[in-house]
């Protein structure tokens, strides 16, 4: 952008309307920028992309088909998300809130009451205890497991 700029302000003082003969030092500096502009786009030219800087630029510009953080295989909307058995699930319990005995807990940043199913299905909120959590989770095949969560410091 600058070099835009640059070249830009030497062509607005070379052709200006006005036949105005420039001082030998105006003129000496102009010719040094001159050159200097045209090295640096030389140079610039010189530097070109590797092809494989080249297609991992436009991989990045693409329309992305999925989200690259998540770790399923596609996105999900709420009680969508398939589990693979082998897949590792950890989930974030950062808050508690009794509330006239009503018991929540916020877990991946979303509130759950007891007996709540995750975001994730087959997954449910069994046991709300102020320093841990309890998530039951259920396979396809009926095995049923519980998972204990610490409370996030």
């Amino acid at each position: 952008m600058a070099l835009v700029v640059l070249l830009g302000g030497i062509n607005l003082l070379l052709s200006s309307s006005s036949k105005k003969l420039l001082p030998a030092s105006i003129s000496n500096d102009l010719k040094q920028m001159s050159s200097l502009v045209l090295g640096a786009a030389e140079a610039l030219k010189k530097n070109e992309l590797s092809e494989a800087e080249a297609l991992t630029i436009a991989l990045a510009e693409s329309q992305w088909t999925r989200d690259p953080f998540l770790s399923g295989a596609e996105p999900f909307k709420r009680g969508e998300r398939k589990m693979d058995a082998a897949e590792e699930i950890n989930f974030l319990y950062s808050g508690y809130l009794d509330a006239a005995g009503r018991k929540m807990a916020i877990i991946d940043g979303l509130e759950y009451n007891i007996n709540e199913e995750l975001e994730i299905s087959g997954y449910f909120v069994r046991e709300i205890h102020p320093t841990k959590i309890i998530i039951e989770a259920k396979d396809e095949q009926g095995v049923v497991r519980k998972i204990t969560v610490p409370l996030a410091e």
